[in-house]
C-alpha cells in the first residue's frame, strides 16, 4: 500500500541555554514541537480516462519539494552556447551613463559591481552570486537578522506570503496521432468545501498583493502551471501543476472532479491525519567572527560602512551579530564565508573557506576568534 505524507505545520517551543565549558562557548537549543501530517492513504495518484482518448493522472505534491527544482530551472539560460555564469550586463550601461553625467555610484551599485566582478573572475559560483544579490537587496531589512547556510532565492510560484498553496501534479498522455484539447474544469471537494484551481491571473494578483511579483516567479508560474486550455501534441506526454487553497488538516474524504458541460468524472482520495510530539536538543559551538582589512579596520563595526557577511554552505550554521553558531556535529565541515563591503569610495571583499574545528584550541580548551581578512578591489571606485 502506497502513501504520501505531507508536513502541514509545526507548533514549536524553543529554549536557548548558553554556557561555557573551559572557555568553549556552547549554545544549547531545546525544541519541543508538534507536527501534523496529511497522509494520503492508499494510491496517491488518481487515474482518469477521457472519451477523447486522453489519459490523465493527478497526484498531490508536497510543494516544498519543488523549491530546488525551480531554482535549478531558474539558473538555466536560453542561449545555445553560454558560460557557467550570467551577470547583469545592464550594469555596464548604467555605469557608463553615470560616468557621462559625472554621478557617483550608490553603495548598492558598488556592491553589485563587486559581485559581478567576483563571478566573472570565477572566485564565486553562480549560486553564491545569486545569494550575494539577495543579501545586497535585503541587507538593510532589520527583520531579517538571521541568515542560515541554506539561504537561497525562493522562486517557487506556489508559495505566497511565506505559505505554500495546495499543489497537484497533472500528467497527460496522448497516444493518438492527433492533437487533443484539454479544457475540463478541475475542482476538489473536502467535506462541504469546494476548491477550484487558481488561474495564472489569480496567482499573479496574489504576488502583487504580497509584493512578491518578479520575473523569475512569474516565468515559473507561466511555464509550470496548467492553463485554462491545453493542446496535447500527438504521441506525447505533458507534465503540469495546478494549485488550490490548502486542505483542512482533518481526516476526511477528498473528491477530485474533471468537469465539462455534459460529463463529470469523480475520483476519491482518503485523507488521514498523523500527529507527532517531538523534542530535540541541539548543541551549537559559538565563535566570534571579525571581518577586517589588511590595515586592521573592522568594517562591520564602522558606522560609515555598508555591506554584509554571509555564509554560503549546506551546513547547520547561523551568523548573527558577528557570532558564528555551528552545529557541534558539523565542526569538521568547511564553510564558505563571503564578505562584501563599501567604505568611503572603495569596496572590500573576502571569499574564505573555514573549518570550525580548526579554531578550537584543544590544549587551552577555548575557541579562537575567526578573523576574515578582506582586500580592496582596485578597479571599483565610487566616482
Amino acid at each position: 500500500m502506497k502513501s504520501n505524507i505531507f508536513l502541514l505545520f509545526i507548533v514549536a517551543f524553543l529554549n536557548f541555554n548558553s554556557f561555557s565549558q573551559s572557555g568553549i562557548s556552547i549554545l544549547k537549543v531545546r525544541e519541543s514541537y508538534t507536527t501534523t501530517e496529511l497522509k494520503y492513504v492508499g494510491e496517491a495518484t488518481l487515474h482518469f480516462q477521457l472519451e477523447n482518448g486522453l489519459e490523465v493522472t493527478i497526484t498531490p505534491i508536497n510543494p516544498a519539494d519543488l523549491d530546488s527544482e525551480f531554482i535549478t530551472k531558474d539558473l538555466s539560460s536560453g542561449q545555445l552556447i553560454y558560460k557557467d555564469y550570467q551577470y547583469n550586463q545592464n550594469n555596464y550601461f548604467i555605469k557608463k551613463q553615470k560616468r557621462n553625467k559625472k554621478q557617483s555610484k550608490t553603495n548598492t551599485e558598488m556592491l553589485i559591481e563587486l559581485a559581478d566582478s567576483l563571478l566573472f573572475s570565477g572566485m564565486i559560483t553562480q549560486s553564491s552570486y545569486e545569494n550575494a544579490l539577495l543579501e545586497i537587496e535585503q541587507r538593510n531589512n532589520k527583520n531579517e537578522q538571521i541568515k542560515s547556510a541554506e539561504s537561497t532565492y525562493n522562486f517557487n510560484p506556489y508559495k505566497v506570503n511565506g505559505k505554500y498553496l495546495g499543489v497537484y501534479n497533472i500528467n497527460f498522455v496522448n497516444k493518438s496521432d492527433k492533437p487533443i484539447l484539454f479544457d475540463q474544469n478541475i475542482c476538489i471537494t473536502q467535506n462541504q468545501n469546494l476548491h477550484e484551481r487558481y488561474s495564472i491571473e489569480s496567482l499573479k494578483m496574489f504576488y502583487e498583493e504580497a509584493h512578491e511579483s518578479n520575473y523569475h516567479k512569474i516565468a515559473r508560474l507561466i511555464n509550470e502551471t496548467l492553463q485554462d486550455s491545453l493542446i496535447i501534441p500527438p504521441k506525447s506526454q505533458i507534465n503540469k501543476y495546478f494549485c488550490i487553497d490548502p486542505l483542512l488538516p482533518v481526516k476526511s474524504e477528498i473528491n477530485c472532479f474533471l468537469l465539462d458541460k455534459n460529463r463529470a468524472i469523480k475520483k476519491t482520495w482518503n485523507l488521514d491525519i498523523i500527529t507527532n510530539n517531538i523534542q530535540t536538543v541541539t548543541d551549537y559551538n559559538v565563535f566570534d567572527l571579525e571581518t577586517r582589512t589588511n590595515s586592521g579596520l573592522n568594517l562591520a563595526e564602522i558606522d560609515d560602512t555598508d555591506g554584509f557577511t554571509t555564509i554560503d554552505n549546506d551546513v547547520d550554521a547561523y551568523l548573527v551579530d558577528n557570532k558564528l553558531y555551528v552545529n557541534s556535529s558539523n565542526l569538521s565541515i568547511p564553510i564558505q564565508i563571503l564578505s562584501l563591503y563599501t567604505y568611503v569610495d572603495y569596496v572590500y571583499f573576502s571569499v574564505s573557506f573555514i573549518t570550525p574545528s580548526q579554531y578550537i584550541n584543544s590544549e587551552k580548551l577555548k575557541a579562537n576568534d575567526i578573523i576574515i581578512e578582506m582586500e580592496k578591489h582596485d578597479n571599483i571606485i565610487r566616482k
